[in-house]
This record gives structure tokens, sequence and C-alpha cells, in this order.
């Protein structure tokens, strides 16, 4: 068997004139990891991943409220690394469903001098569930609990974002999805795109 080293290309997107803190809100389904892949591309910033840090911390893990908060801490530790480097980042694998998690993150921002950009993903909780079925039918990598039945579970707790949060109707194309956070990226952080 041939194994071919496969280099990883440098992200061939712009570079962020100040760093940013992307919060991006929504149920499960609503299209956050997609977004920020293409964030990270397009803006050469940091995903940091609670579902993932969750799995690298508890690789039996029994998705219980105690793992979530150690990977949470985790995640907060991960943004701090960054800002110290002067990185912004895109968080993604969790879905803000209480306003507290989101107050946590901007103080932290705010301490390094991040500028808080929060994009709420709004999906009808029918299409998000559809879609993780999809996901589950195609045999999509993610998280054991990430089953339609959390949908309910996370709209039960959902506090809606402030008014001043930026929405964006996550059921239209991934493409005008993406166009329309990059121009809210873009704005937060003063970058005058085409």
């Amino acid at each position: 068997m041939t194994v071919q080293n496969t280099p990883t290309m440098p992200a061939l997107g712009l570079r962020l004139p100040r760093p940013l803190l992307i919060a991006l809100i929504g149920l499960p389904g609503a299209g956050k990891t997609a977004l920020a892949a293409y964030l990270e591309q397009r803006f050469q910033v940091r995903v940091v991943n609670r579902d993932a840090i969750r799995a690298a911390l508890f690789p039996e893990c029994a998705y219980t409220l105690p793992e979530k908060r150690a990977a949470f801490q985790a995640l907060l530790l991960a943004i701090e690394v960054n800002a110290a480097l002067g990185e912004s980042t895109v968080i993604d694998g969790m879905t803000f469903s209480r306003r507290a998690d989101l107050e946590k993150v901007a103080a932290l921002g705010e301490r390094y001098g991040l500028t808080l950009a929060p994009i709420w993903l709004d999906i009808d909780p029918e299409l998000a569930k559809q879609r993780i079925t999809k996901d589950w039918e195609t045999g999509r990598s993610m998280p054991l609990d990430r089953v339609p039945e959390l949908v309910d579970s996370v709209l039960e707790r959902f506090e809606r974002p402030a008014p001043t949060v930026p929405v964006i109707d996550a059921a239209q194309t991934p493409e005008k999805v993406a166009h329309l956070a990059e121009r809210i990226v873009a704005q937060r952080a003063g970058l005058r795109l085409p």
C-alpha cells in the first residue's frame, strides 16, 4: 500500500484587519459547521469546535453535562491561546442555546481585545431535523448525540439571541448563507469587500 503525503494547503483567504471572535448560534442542523469551514478558508480564522474537544477529552463520551462543561472550559482556553497569538476564532460545535454561554465568550473576547461577531443561523426545527436525518443516512461523521430529537431538546432551552445579533435564514442555500455571513464578518472586522 502506498501512502501519499498530501500537504495541508495554507488558507488562501483574506486576513482580517483586526481579530474577531465569531460565535455561530443555532439549532443542530442549522449549518454552523459548514459555515465555520467556509469562514476558516475565507478569512484565515481558526475553528474551535466544542464537539471535537469533547471527543478528544472523552473518547468514550456519554454526552453528559459535566463532559460538555469541561469541553466548554477547554474551548475558552483555546480562544485565549488564539487571542494571545493575534488570531481570530470561529466557534463551532455548540448551539449557544443559553445566552450565558455567549456572555462568557463575549467577556473573554473583550478581555483580549477581540471584536465579537455573533451570527444566528435561524432555521425551522423540522428542516433542522431533516438535515440531521440526511446526515445520518449519508454517513456524515458527527457526534453520536446529534439525532433529530436533539433539536427538540435544544429548542426547549433555547433563549433567543439579543435583537442586536445578526440573523441569517439558514433555510437558504449554503452559498447564500456563506455570502451573508461573509458580509457580517467583514463589517465587524472593518474589512471592505469588493
